[in-house]
């Protein structure tokens, strides 16, 4: 586990040299200097909805399995996410599953595999961004190549996912498993294909899909304003590529936090709007905290509140992972 966390710093600090190179530090300070303030507050209150509405989809996800309350739901995504800003190796997902199957006496592997098949319906969402917002330029090649594999990536996911609930994927998993280690990971693989109950139920996938859907664009008002407060006069369709850009530098291994892919994912959306470097990565280092700070201090009061350790949580990640 140490590796992971040697390799996020080395290419954090790699990305950040590339995002911020060429950036005069003056009018870094001057554009820092812009900012106007009050515009921060819905970007503020587009972070909260979005992941209240994130604990509402989670618990349809969860219906077929067992009725959970919003906000346990709610608590327990914010630990999750915090976990991501201040623990390596991204084991907010992890940690989600780990906090939410001690908390509800469920398995840590059905409550992974909701949070996989959120996963798969947030990339979908993202790609209609990215190709949404390609649309209306003339696409780099690096763009149409992003968008190309990333639906490769969630179809693939989706079709295995499919696979393993019908039950044809077992046997092949266990196949290549030592005899004694089959038994546990049988079990497993089970939990697991108990929480893709509701690919089952189209109308509990509509649910998702339209959730989905409305949780981005809740992060696209709350980019729209960030563009304001920096006085920004950028097209809509601005903000749909920036998030899904991010969202493809975020793939990368980082530091916890994601530092330096979260600054150069913005940088390289914003030049295909002509947005000086300065602005762009200064827009960057704003946004970026205004969504790290309250996160991982609202995460760590949940965290306390259900009687969890930021130690406990580590060492459940580093064994899920």
């Amino acid at each position: 586990m140490r590796w992971k966390a040697w390799l996020g710093v080395a290419v954090s600090l790699a990305l950040l040299y590339v995002a911020a190179r060429g950036v005069r530090l003056d009018e870094l300070r001057g554009s820092l200097a812009d900012v106007r303030a009050g515009w921060l507050l819905p970007v503020l209150a587009s972070i909260f909805v979005r992941f209240w509405l994130t604990a509402v989809r989670w618990q349809v996800l969860l219906r077929p399995v067992k009725p959970i309350g919003l906000h346990r739901l709610f608590g327990v995504t914010m630990i999750g996410f915090m976990a991501n800003n201040v623990l390596p190796a991204r084991m907010g997902e992890f940690v989600r599953a780990y906090a939410l199957g001690k908390s509800e006496s469920l398995s840590s592997s059905l409550s992974f595999a909701t949070i996989v098949l959120e996963r798969v319906f947030d990339g979908f969402t993202l790609l209609l961004f990215l190709v949404g917002g390609v649309m209306f330029l003339r696409p780099e090649p690096w763009l149409v190549w992003s968008a190309v594999a990333s639906f490769c990536l969630y179809l693939g996911v989706l079709v295995a996912l499919l696979w393993l609930r019908a039950g044809r994927g077992l046997g092949v998993l266990l196949a290549p498993v030592p005899a004694r280690l089959r038994p546990r990971l049988a079990g497993l693989l089970d939990s697991f294909a108990l929480g893709l109950d509701v690919l089952g139920d189209p109308r509990a996938l509509g649910t998702v899909a339209a959730l989905s859907l409305l949780i981005w664009l809740i992060n696209v008002a709350g980019v729209q304003a960030m563009f304001v407060a920096f006085s920004l006069d950028l097209p809509p369709h601005a903000a749909f590529l920036m998030l899904a850009i991010v969202a493809v530098a975020l793939v990368l291994p980082s530091t916890p936090g994601y530092v330096g892919t979260f600054q150069l994912g913005t940088v390289l959306a914003l030049a295909l709007f002509s947005v000086p470097r300065e602005t762009a990565l200064s827009l960057s280092i704003v946004y970026h905290a205004v969504n790290y700070v309250p996160i991982t201090a609202v995460g760590l009061v949940y965290l306390g509140a259900m009687n969890l350790t930021l130690g406990e949580l580590r060492a459940a990640g580093e064994k899920a992972s």
